[in-house]
């Protein structure tokens, strides 16, 4: 008997852990077609089918109930005969990101795809503002570079991974609803001068709200810190969604203007089409995608 393929095993060990083939096949990177195709060639193989599939469920059958634990002692087996070597090719990246976002969602993802079946790598984090990120992109300095900056340069490629919302947030000391009068007694707060978070309010609704009508501009170099002055009531400011959206349930903070449309961005994956490792960070882009944000 042939022994079976390392990747036919693997797709059925999705299948059985989702119990849905489309949810299977993204998780492996194949197309619906191309996953069935290696479930069917198991079952041939075996000789019986392995699931049970209707319009509304899928269920292991008998015989695949049976081969699960086999399969799954059978890929970590195969992992284990692998490490060494794996080790050895592992690819380096220097990958540089903001703050924040290094902190709550690169950093926890790329450890989680280190322990998947994606080919080995090691990385280096470098955390610094946008500017100085695309910078030592365009320099050579790193692979890549995961923000949502954009860079206007005929060798960086930029593929989008998630999409951003921002939201306007105040204390919920600011009571009532904010005027351009009112805006006048308040300090907007901000990353830079140029205004980098705001601009996502400005640019849809500047005839509401614009930076002008504030008293001052108060600027903190990380959103983190941003969250702080607003939390202590110094402010408000546009901050990605995701970042408080703790806060804005606990109502720690409140979101001003909530029935207008919210402005919109992706941070993406920034890296040079020359780069020796192109191809493989485009396929990391596209797995940093199963991974949402927290």
């Amino acid at each position: 008997m042939h022994l079976p393929d390392s990747d036919n095993l693997r797709s059925f060990v999705a299948a059985a852990t989702h119990l849905n083939f489309r949810k299977a096949a993204l998780d492996i990177g194949l197309t619906p077609a191309a996953f069935g195709q290696r479930i069917k060639q198991l079952e041939h193989q075996i000789g019986a089918p392995l699931f049970h599939r209707s319009t509304r469920s899928v269920r292991l059958t008998d015989t695949g109930a049976a081969l699960l634990p086999r399969a799954l002692e059978a890929i970590e087996e195969l992992k284990r005969c692998l490490s060494p070597l794996a080790e050895v090719n592992a690819i380096q990246l220097t990958i540089g990101t903001r703050f924040e976002l290094g902190l709550s969602w690169v950093q926890p993802s790329l450890n989680l795809i280190q322990q998947s079946d994606f080919r080995p790598f090691h990385y280096d984090l470098f955390f610094s503002n946008g500017p100085t990120l695309n910078a030592r992109l365009i320099a050579g300095e790193l692979d890549a570079v995961i923000s949502s900056s954009h860079i206007h340069h005929p060798l960086i490629e930029q593929v989008d991974i998630h999409e951003e919302t921002y939201v306007l947030v105040a204390s919920p000391k600011l009571t009532g609803r904010l005027t351009k009068d009112r805006a006048h007694q308040i300090h907007l707060i901000d990353t830079s001068y140029h205004l980098n978070l705001f601009s996502y309010w400005s640019r849809l609704h500047g005839k509401i709200l614009d930076a002008y009508h504030f008293k001052s501009i108060r600027i903190r170099g990380t959103i983190a810190s941003i969250r702080q002055a607003i939390l202590n009531n110094e402010g408000i400011a546009a901050l990605p969604y995701y970042f408080v959206k703790d806060d804005l349930k606990h109502k720690r903070l409140r979101q001003l203007y909530g029935s207008q449309k919210l402005a919109r961005d992706s941070f993406r994956m920034l890296y040079n089409r020359h780069n020796s490792h192109a191809t493989y960070l485009h396929a990391l882009a596209q797995r940093l995608r199963q991974y949402p944000l927290v």
